[in-house]
């Protein structure tokens, strides 16, 4: 069958992927969700002292020089280890200032 100039294979099988859940796909899920579980837990605790220890604002501003402290290394990264280093503190901004920012809906 042609459409449009193309050839279409009515029978287009496309086996490149093996398809099944095996045990190492799921042991690699629960472990990925249970450090991100655990990761998030420890940054709210940490967030909450640090936050009671020296303050909302200054919590806030500390972690803006951090958004922009990652965005720049990321923006001159020459190598990958500058690329992860800037993902690192841009993370650290992301989660920490999720703690911190007063949330509205």
């Amino acid at each position: 069958m042609e459409i449009d100039g193309m050839a279409v294979d009515k029978q287009v099988s496309d086996n490149r992927f093996n398809r099944k859940i095996t045990f190492a796909v799921v042991i690699t899920s629960i472990v990925a969700t249970l450090g991100g579980l655990i990761f998030g837990f420890d940054i709210g605790i940490s967030v909450g002292r640090l936050t009671a220890a020296i303050g909302r604002r200054n919590i806030m501003v500390m972690e803006g020089f951090t958004f922009f402290a990652g965005a720049f290394i990321n923006g001159a990264a020459q190598n990958i280890s500058m690329l992860i280093l800037g993902r690192i503190l841009l993370g650290f901004g992301v989660g920490f200032t999720n703690q911190v920012a007063k949330h509205r809906v």
